[in-house]
């Protein structure tokens, strides 16, 4: 249940509402005054980013959305977009402010550079003191076309949040937007999402954000749609679903597993009932290299450390099934070693983790919104048939970094030698007393 409502609240929150900017005028840190008038009069689109730094959505919006939106569409970009920081916060590690004032501006500056905020900034008393611009809940963004229209934009759910965004700019731009399906993300292959355990096996996840639904509230409801699927232009399969009414707006789905061959090339094509833009609903992913290098435990326990305990994930073993489930936060757990776990989370789109094993050796990690949706795909890794303390420990000191490197120089982590190729490999173990022991391996 936890799981349901937290997702309805992320995804519920786009609110979009067409109405005419108002003027404000406004100082940022480095003490220039700007006029949003003056900047729409001179044929920019305008976003009001209304944040502060305790916020969590916040930071995955600037992280996330804000700063590629910047960096494309700002002044080192295509020179289309001005944007602002708001800064709504109360709290503040100056002693000298009172804390019901503001944030310090050394403060503002600090974490605006850690989430990537490029754009002016403007330190605000401890509140929205824009009346024209009325909070709904935080972020709050509002993006102004040149003609002076403003859309009130979702900041949860990335990546849906940086699909709307880009929707409404090439409006303000006087494109046509004629497709259903606008944007339709898939995840991209790699060693977190496949099991290098033959044969490999891939299970996707596929996000769909249906912007006609906003743009023109006439356009029909995409109630169920199917997915096909394509190796090498090979029909393989095809998945169908039906959503429910509240994530039409923004679906992410995980197809079937399905095995794969290095370098092949998938297709996915997604079909629904007055689809006519095949185009725009087609993208493909091609599987990579020669090897894929699953992450694999040193021991068959495990930490799983969370950013909150709004993070909730499942476990699975290599027969696909749930050997924990429904667990959320911070947890420790043991697995029988077996070929390949697959772990997934939801609330990533806000939320993030690392999964240690008992060496402190990082297995697999994520940011927040790095992969579509509000849940990851399932996230492959190996569970070591070592016993926890297999290497030997040096005057006390416990191993704190192992990795092998080839005859090349070339560096092999977070692996074992068994998904290694054929050849002769030295394993690198350091110890927290800076003692190095090598090992010489040959793989056949």
């Amino acid at each position: 249940m936890k799981k349901f409502i937290q997702v309805i609240l992320f995804f519920t929150y786009f609110n979009v509402s067409a109405q005419t900017a108002e003027n404000i005028t406004f100082t940022d840190l480095d003490g220039v005054i700007h006029d949003l008038y003056s900047y729409l009069d001179s044929g920019y689109t305008v976003i009001l980013d209304f944040s502060y730094e305790q916020c969590g959505p916040c930071r995955a919006w600037s992280e996330n959305v804000g700063h590629e939106l910047w960096e494309t569409y700002g002044p080192d970009g295509e020179n289309i977009l001005r944007m602002f920081f708001f800064d709504v916060g109360t709290s503040s590690s100056d002693s000298s402010l009172p804390p019901e004032v503001t944030v310090s501006d050394d403060d503002l500056l600090a974490y605006a550079q850690e989430w990537g905020v490029g754009y002016p900034l403007i330190n605000l008393p401890g509140m929205n003191t824009f009346p024209e611009y009325p909070e709904n809940g935080y972020p709050s963004l509002f993006l102004i076309c040149p003609d002076f229209s403003l859309t009130q934009l979702g900041g949860y759910g990335y990546p849906y949040s940086e699909m709307e965004s880009h929707i409404y700019l090439q409006e303000c731009q006087g494109f046509s937007l004629n497709s259903n399906v606008t944007l339709f993300n898939e995840t991209q292959p790699s060693a977190q999402t496949l099991c290098d355990a033959r044969p490999i096996q891939f299970e996707p996840s596929i996000s769909i954000f249906e912007s006609n639904i906003i743009l023109n509230n006439d356009s029909p409801s995409l109630n169920s749609f199917s997915i096909d699927v394509f190796i090498n232009g090979l029909y393989i399969n095809t998945d169908t679903f039906s959503p429910p009414y509240d994530d039409l707006y923004n679906i992410t789905v995980t197809l079937a597993p399905f095995n794969v061959n290095f370098n092949d090339t998938i297709t996915f094509v997604c079909d629904y009932p007055g689809d006519t833009f095949a185009n725009d609903d087609t993208v493909s992913v091609i599987i990579p290299g020669t090897e894929i290098n699953t992450p694999s435990s040193t021991s068959s326990s495990l930490t799983l450390e969370a950013s909150s305990s709004w993070l909730y994930y499942d476990i699975f073993n290599a027969q696909g099934q749930e050997v924990l489930s429904n667990q959320e936060g911070t947890q420790s757990f043991e697995l029988i070693p077996d070929s390949c776990y697959s772990i997934k989370f939801i609330n990533s789109s806000h939320e993030e983790a690392t999964l240690l094993d008992a060496n402190n050796h990082e297995i697999l990690s994520f940011y927040a919104g790095e992969f579509s949706g509000n849940s990851t795909p399932r996230l492959y890794f190996h569970v070591s048939n070592n016993p926890v303390g297999i290497y030997e420990v040096i005057e006390g000191q416990r191993p704190i970094d192992r990795y092998f490197v080839d005859l090349l120089g070339k560096a092999y982590r977070n692996t074992d030698i068994k998904p290694l190729s054929e050849g002769v490999y030295f394993e690198v173990i350091r110890y927290e007393n800076g003692h190095i022991t090598t090992k010489k391996h040959y793989k056949k």
